[in-house]
């Protein structure tokens, strides 16, 4: 499952965390910062950091994970998450 963290930073510029969930643990395995051009509708990668190509890197790796980014994320999995009986399941 992928969740995506997006901070708009401006009207131009975002910064888009991404994570996986491993079982119940999320792993950031990239980030990018987009921007849309004035009169444009799509965002365009200015630059990135990606787990799984490094060799297209523009970012080097975040030491730390903003507490802001961690709580964000944790909330969107959580909506994913559901606790139930078993006869709840089983219907």
């Amino acid at each position: 499952m992928r969740i995506e963290v997006i901070e708009q930073i401006d009207k131009h510029n975002r910064e888009v965390w991404d994570f996986n969930a491993f079982e119940m643990t999320l792993v950031m395995v990239g980030k990018r910062i987009e921007e849309k051009l004035p009169r444009k509708r799509n965002w365009k990668v200015t630059a990135k950091f990606d787990r799984y190509n490094k060799r297209d890197s523009s970012l080097p790796e975040p030491d730390k994970i903003p507490n802001w980014v961690k709580i964000e994320a944790a909330e969107k999995m959580k909506s994913f998450i559901k606790v139930m009986t078993w006869d709840e399941w089983k219907r």
